[in-house]
């Protein structure tokens, strides 16, 4: 098994869990049994091209991310969410520092 079949198998495996989805969805839509879905995500296969493909175009994923890129964090909707509002909440406590430091700086 080679790291980059090791590596495939892994990102296809991650970005079903991710979306919960069973391994006989991303099967059926590709054409294939679960055993063989199975058999890419331990590494004991190499997926098909046109399986990567059809895999990264049902998760909205770029292709890239499955063949050529290093693995990348993948969040669910509800990560992202909770990211986004923690940054928010990072940026008004930021503003609220600076408009304290504004008045504090005026009353000198």
């Amino acid at each position: 098994m080679s790291k980059t079949q090791s590596d495939i198998g892994l990102k296809i495996k991650e970005v079903r869990e991710n979306l919960e989805w069973p391994q006989q969805k991303i099967a059926d839509a590709v054409g294939l049994d679960a055993k063989s879905i199975s058999s890419y995500e331990r590494g004991r296969n190499n997926p098909p091209l046109y399986v990567i493909k059809k895999i990264a175009e049902m998760t909205n994923i770029p292709l890239s991310y499955f063949v050529d890129e290093p693995k990348k964090e993948i969040l669910t909707v509800n990560e992202r969410i909770t990211k986004i509002e923690t940054e928010i909440t990072n940026i008004k406590n930021a503003l609220v520092k600076r408009k304290t430091q504004r008045i504090s700086a005026q009353k000198i």
